[in-house]
């Protein structure tokens, strides 16, 4: 009881929360459905170092999934590292941030589009987008305002229920994408890790606790500004929160190494939202924090790159 009360404080709750998730429950909420799927490799483009492939495959929400697998161009058998961009952004920008430094490492990389962004992203979702931008004055503003914003309860939810979309399908994407991964020749699938930036890292905090197939997480600018609005909600409502925050999944990412990249003046994730979820993470982690806001420096990505390279 103890522990557990702990835990409550830890992630910001004034009082115990009407309803306190299980594991099992937040894991069935990621549960994939066992059919096969078909990947299709749409383009191969030649770099100087690297070769690029285009692939889409079925979403299980219905849509298709589009996103790149980019390798060092010569002959063999690498360790892959998943990139999830952040709220707004899209594969391209994943790939921009870190793949370079990747291969340079002799890691592969795979980025998706999450459900809509990118080539994903619909008319409507773009007027939600917009909707939400507009609320908050400056698409300047981030998660940590944007959380504010759109679980606020005289609202019609339309955009909560977007966001909580993205978050949930898009780690079902991941997971699908790991199962391709495993059938490459070019892949160790023993050797994956993940690289999140923002929304990605709280994706990819979730993916990593349900998918042991993810060996080792670097998280740049993650955190977790949701747990702090679940005590005035409704069990049910605070069940749906449960399911997209994630220090709730944090501690099940043990005994695997998670490394989180914070910047000290950070108005998008502050302090308190990384360290809710840094202190809901296991050993071993590591929390490094940098002179910068949400964009992080150069060397932080450097530094990713080679904790990334040796975990893997």
């Amino acid at each position: 009881m103890f522990l557990r009360l702990s835990a409550m404080l830890l992630l910001g709750y004034a009082t115990a929360p009407r309803a306190i998730p299980t594991w099992d429950e937040l894991q069935s909420a990621y549960a994939p459905i066992e059919a096969p799927f078909e990947v299709r490799e749409q383009a191969v483009e030649m770099g100087e170092k690297m070769l690029r492939t285009r692939i889409s495959f079925p979403s299980q929400s219905g849509d298709t999934v589009t996103g790149v697998f980019v390798r060092p161009r010569a002959e063999g058998v690498y360790p892959v590292v998943l990139l999830l961009h952040g709220l707004g952004g899209n594969r391209e920008q994943a790939i921009g941030s870190a793949a370079r430094l990747l291969i340079r490492q002799g890691i592969a990389c795979l980025a998706l589009d999450a459900p809509h962004h990118g080539e994903r992203r619909t008319s409507a979702d773009h007027s939600l987008w917009l909707r939400m931008y507009s609320e908050l004055g400056s698409e300047e503003h981030g998660i940590n305002d944007l959380a504010a914003k759109v679980l606020r309860q005289e609202d019609d939810g339309a955009v909560a229920k977007l966001l909580q979309d993205t978050i949930k399908t898009g780690v079902m994407d991941y997971r699908r994408a790991l199962d391709y991964l495993g059938t490459r020749k070019d892949v160790d699938k023993n050797r994956i890790g993940l690289m999140g930036f923002s929304m990605g890292a709280m994706m990819g905090t979730i993916l990593g606790a349900v998918d042991s197939r993810v060996k080792a997480l670097s998280l740049c600018v993650g955190g977790d500004p949701y747990t702090r609005f679940m005590q005035s909600r409704s069990p049910e409502e605070q069940m749906t929160l449960a399911c997209i925050s994630p220090s709730f999944f944090a501690p099940h990412v043990a005994p695997r190494p998670v490394l989180m990249l914070n910047g000290r003046n950070d108005d998008t994730i502050p302090r308190s939202a990384a360290e809710v979820l840094y202190y809901s993470a296991r050993e071993p982690k590591q929390i490094r924090w940098y002179n910068s806001g949400h964009r992080l420096p150069d060397k932080a990505f450097v530094e990713a790159a080679e904790w990334l390279k040796n975990r893997l």
